[in-house]
């Protein structure tokens, strides 16, 4: 039986195994308006909490990781790369606030939290797992439009078969906007795959369920979505919209003059008997940010641990590197790891542990993901 996993360079998902650990962060993506001048008026508008789930259990937060089950503790949080203007980050319970961002502070930034978690099968914790928090500034007059997703929640919950568990309740979408960003789109993506447009509701996978034109009443309204600004004040996500098949759904609003945020609903599985799972987490030699598309190359890493040992597994593994649009990606040669449009190898099989992107090859955004499998005897 092979253990599969998979991550992009921002969220986890465990396909099958034992005791599974699902993590996230509340605000994975946030943007600070400023003055035209740099100042930035509302620090205390941010605040992220990191999430983690051991199978159907919400771990507990602890402020020094030890011995007890079911729980996590943040070791570090560190910004990745140049961070000038960018105050001290600190945690609270696990949750993120930032004291301070400088009227001359870099316009975006990474922020990476490490972290531990104690599964059930054990009392050894699992060391060294990250969250990227990424965070951008945008100026009044220099493109001053943010929006935002407010989630009531992010999480479905299924078996361990992947089966969703019946009469969950919605997960609430709260859209939120800033500037003119005129008219928006809603997109949504299954498992990392390239965005589609949704235009109506409908309660199918990959689709958006309901909507809410203002907050007087129920999330119910069935239909064409409008596309104004502020024509939307909250969306509806339904457990059948995630679906089976789906680990994970996001959700993009963008608007057609500036601003853009996106959010992912997760699905939490409960372990299977069997082998321990695996976990994947992807991070990046030099943050997740190329500006006016120069930079220093990145090196993405997949860095797979055994749930049962808290180290990597003893059998080899296999990686399959994927774009956004379910893409393989391709790279010179299994010794040289650069990213190539053509040509090349695929980036696929037990040498590709890492990827190498440069500016290149991000147009405006581009996720990479990976998969990971541990065949055992």
């Amino acid at each position: 039986m092979a253990r599969v996993a998979s991550n992009e360079i921002t969220i986890t998902d465990i396909s099958d195994g034992t005791n599974p650990i699902t993590a996230f962060t509340t605000n994975a993506n946030h943007t600070f308006a400023a003055a035209a001048n740099g100042t930035v008026s509302n620090v205390a508008g941010f605040t992220s909490t990191l999430i983690v789930f051991v199978g159907q259990t919400q771990a507990s937060y602890v402020a020094t990781i030890g011995s007890t089950p079911e729980t996590f503790s943040i070791t570090n949080i560190a910004y990745v790369g140049s961070s000038t203007g960018w105050g001290t980050p600190s945690n609270a319970s696990g949750t993120i606030t930032i004291p301070s961002v400088s009227a001359t502070a870099a316009i975006s930034v990474t922020l990476r939290l490490t972290f531990s978690v104690v599964p059930t099968s054990t009392t050894t914790p699992v060391t060294g797992l990250t969250q990227d928090i990424t965070l951008s500034i945008v100026k009044e007059g220099a493109g001053g439009q943010v929006i935002e997703i407010v989630p009531s929640s992010q999480t479905f919950f299924a078996n361990s078969a992947g089966t969703l568990n019946a009469s969950q309740t919605n997960i609430i979408l709260g859209i939120e906007s800033q500037g003119t960003t005129g008219n928006i789109t809603l997109a949504t993506s299954i498992n990392g795959a390239a965005f589609i447009t949704q235009t109506t509701t409908s309660t199918a996978q990959g689709g958006i369920a309901f909507y809410d034109a203002d907050t007087s009443g129920t999330v119910e309204t069935t239909g064409t979505f409008p596309v104004t600004q502020n024509g939307i004040a909250r969306l509806a996500i339904a457990q059948t919209n995630l679906g089976n098949t789906g680990n994970t759904l996001t959700v993009k609003v963008t608007g057609a003059t500036g601003g853009s945020d996106a959010l992912t609903v997760f699905k939490v599985q409960e372990g299977a008997a069997g082998t321990g799972a695996i976990i994947v987490s992807v991070t990046s030699s030099d943050g997740t940010v190329f500006k006016n598309s120069a930079g220093t190359a990145k090196t993405l890493t997949a860095n797979v641990t055994d749930v049962d040992t808290g180290v990597a597994p003893s059998t080899s593994v296999t990686y399959t590197w994927t774009r956004a649009n379910g893409a393989a990606v391709r790279v010179t040669s299994i010794s040289d790891r650069t990213v190539i449009s053509t040509g090349g190898v695929l980036a696929s099989g037990t040498g590709f542990p890492n990827i190498i992107v440069g500016p290149e090859d991000v147009t405006t955004q581009e996720r990479f993901g990976v998969s990971v499998s541990v065949a055992d005897s």
